[in-house]
């Protein structure tokens, strides 16, 4: 059994020895936006989602004749959270979306250059990536919190408190505190935590995902509806699970995540430093994982179909609201930074722009937009790995919820010039954390693991004719950030 608790819902899956799914189940989780630039989750409302996404899950298999063996653990994250000595959390956690604990990460970068920090912990310090920076924050602002808390850690760490009655953080959730070391042996980097200016004795201990944290207790599974006593993997955060899931092992392999944000997931050979990435460590030696998370994706989609009164139609339908939309030289262009954005451009104050507008102008060519610029968001992110590592994939394996839709895959394939593989599930994250889960019991080996087949549905592969005109666009799509930073500049003043 896989866990995931996602964004915006929480996901389960069980799997059965030869991966297929037997039962899978998900429940509404959520943001809170409790004032401009603010953005937490509700921990409570969160695990009542587990729970019952869980609950769901077992009695399909207890209808089958399933008992779990296993169960994996996968969360989002960056996302601060402050807990008691009982597991409750203090407050809301601060999530990666947050953008309030920016003026601390511009303050210790002027004294840390990131090169260093990439070096040191795989992470850059900026809020929408390390959570030691909403650390600090907190330190500064909300001190009384932190002073009553036990234990600082991410949603991941509730999790498994709550099933295995363990404090523990998995090594991707302490990858993105910016505290943990990249290389070496896992550990909390004591250069980094004064770089940053917080202590590191209320973070908890680094656990690895390969092993056992824990097994069910009893009251967990009474809760949950499942046997006492199955082994519990801490699992890792979403986007290192799901490159799991769909393989990304090995020189070259990399696979496109699809959700509220977007995100590309690679394997270097290593190590390796790349300042435009996160940087973590891979299950398999010798490898690391260099992941470029854009700050919206499918979050950008559902903005511009409520725009225009058809937010049902995302991601689902968004098909349907293009209908026979096509792009022409002049169509307009969509930059979806709605949240500034993150890999490879690290510019918290970039803006969301539809331009190109006229009176002529469609819904149909407004969603268009947003799928291209969304596939171009990728692109970027694609070209900066390129630029970085020399990577030269022959496909890519993608999956997420616009995956659902064939002319956003088609048009992503256009933007990035190679074949999708596209998989079956939409949900990578509870696939990946159930095979760690796996893992961590002893059912399956590191071998087995990187040699699994990825099974995909479909391939979509890019339309030769459509080439020229997507990199003349792309070409625009860039100019057009690059011109609004003069802009920019221009109103900011000197």
């Amino acid at each position: 059994m896989g866990i995931d608790l996602g964004s915006t819902t929480a996901k389960v899956v069980a799997l059965d020895p030869e991966d297929r799914v037997l039962a899978q189940a998900s429940a509404p989780t959520g943001f809170v936006y409790p004032q401009p630039e603010w953005v937490e989750m509700d921990l409570e409302t969160a695990w009542q989602a587990v729970v019952a996404a869980v609950r769901a899950v077992a009695a399909a298999l207890r209808a089958d004749g399933w008992t779990p063996g296993s169960i994996g653990l996968s969360a989002l994250g960056p996302a601060l959270a402050v807990f008691d000595p009982d597991g409750r959390p203090l407050r809301r956690a601060i999530v990666y979306a947050d953008r309030r604990a920016a003026p601390d990460a511009l303050a210790v970068t002027r004294t840390t250059p990131v090169d260093r920090l990439v070096r040191l912990t795989g992470v850059r310090w900026v809020p929408g990536m390390a959570s030691g920076v909403m650390l600090r924050w907190l330190l500064r602002e909300e001190p009384a919190t932190y002073a009553r808390g036990a234990w600082i850690g991410h949603p991941s760490t509730m999790l498994l408190h709550r099933l295995a009655g363990r404090v523990a953080i998995d090594y991707a959730a302490a990858q993105v505190t910016g505290l943990f070391a990249y290389d070496g042996p896992p550990r909390w980097s004591a250069e980094a935590a004064t770089g940053l200016g917080v202590p590191v004795d209320k973070l908890p201990p680094p656990v690895d995902p390969a092993v056992p944290a824990g097994t069910l207790t009893p009251t967990a599974a009474a809760t949950l509806g499942l046997p006492e006593g199955i082994p519990i993997s801490a699992g890792a955060n979403d986007s290192t699970c799901a490159g799991i899931a769909l393989g990304v092992f090995g020189r070259d392999a990399e696979a496109i995540l699809l959700g509220t944000t977007n995100a590309v997931v690679a394997s270097v050979v290593g190590p390796q430093f790349g300042p435009e990435f996160v940087m973590r460590r891979s299950l398999r030696p010798g490898e690391y994982l260099a992941v470029g998370a854009t700050a919206t994706g499918g979050a950008s989609l559902q903005w511009l179909a409520a725009l225009m009164g058809r937010a049902d139609d995302v991601p689902a339908r968004l098909d349907r609201l293009i209908g026979d939309a096509t792009l022409a030289l002049d169509a307009p262009l969509f930059l979806p930074h709605l949240a500034g954005e993150r890999s490879p451009l690290w510019d918290p104050d970039a803006p969301g722009v539809l331009y190109g507008l006229a009176l002529e102008t469609s819904p149909a060519a407004v969603a268009l937009a947003g799928a291209e610029g969304n596939a171009y968001a990728g692109r970027e992110v694609l070209d900066a790995m390129r630029g970085r590592f020399g990577s030269t994939p022959a496909q890519i394996n993608v999956t997420g919820s616009q995956a659902h839709s064939a002319r956003f895959l088609q048009t992503l394939a256009d933007a990035i010039g190679l074949p999708l593989h596209a998989a079956p599930s939409a949900d990578a994250a509870p696939v990946g954390a159930a095979l760690l889960g796996r893992l961590a019991a002893g059912s399956s080996t590191l071998d087995a693991l990187v040699a699994r087949a990825v099974p995909w549905t479909h391939t979509v592969r890019p339309d030769p004719s459509a080439r020229r005109l997507m990199n003349a666009r792309y070409a625009r799509y860039r100019t057009l950030y690059h011109a609004l930073q003069a802009v920019r500049h221009v109103w900011d003043g000197p």
